[in-house]
């Protein structure tokens, strides 16, 4: 069996542009490479607003992505929104304070998070509980 990876990702700047620009590169790097995605949100602003994002990142290209529970037919590689309606994805990306639900289902989770205390801390919860269950970690700054 495949040991399951998280990576976490330190913003160097505390701005809602710069979470969503990094979570677009990072949406965009896992198409790139023929991965499925989901993207979990704090909540259903949160997901307007990377909706927004993502019809306009990268500009030179277009990410096909959908919202989950507003778009009825689910087919593109990267579906976002507050929960999962279904299993779904090799990569979770979590742009939200929450644990993931069943991270286990994934071969990767990408946590990102801002440099204040409360969301270091809540990275530090969800580090331990990566732990526990086996998988491979790793930080990175960006």
């Amino acid at each position: 069996m495949t040991v399951s990876r998280a990576s976490f990702y330190l913003l160097k700047q505390d701005s809602p542009e710069r979470l969503m620009q990094t979570a677009c590169r990072l949406a965009a790097r896992a198409v790139a490479e023929g991965k499925t995605l989901f993207i979990q949100t704090r909540d259903e602003a949160q997901a307007a607003a990377l909706d927004e994002w993502l019809w306009s990142f990268p500009a030179e290209s277009f990410l096909p992505h959908q919202r989950i529970g507003v778009d009825d037919v689910l087919s593109a590689p990267v579906r976002f929104g507050p929960k999962s309606a279904a299993p779904f994805g090799d990569i979770c990306l979590n742009v939200s304070s929450r644990p993931v639900e069943h991270p286990e289902r994934y071969q990767r989770v990408l946590e990102l998070f801002a440099p204040d205390d409360a969301s270091r801390q809540a990275a530090r919860q969800r580090w331990q509980n990566y732990k526990q269950l086996g998988f491979s970690l790793d930080h990175n700054e960006v």
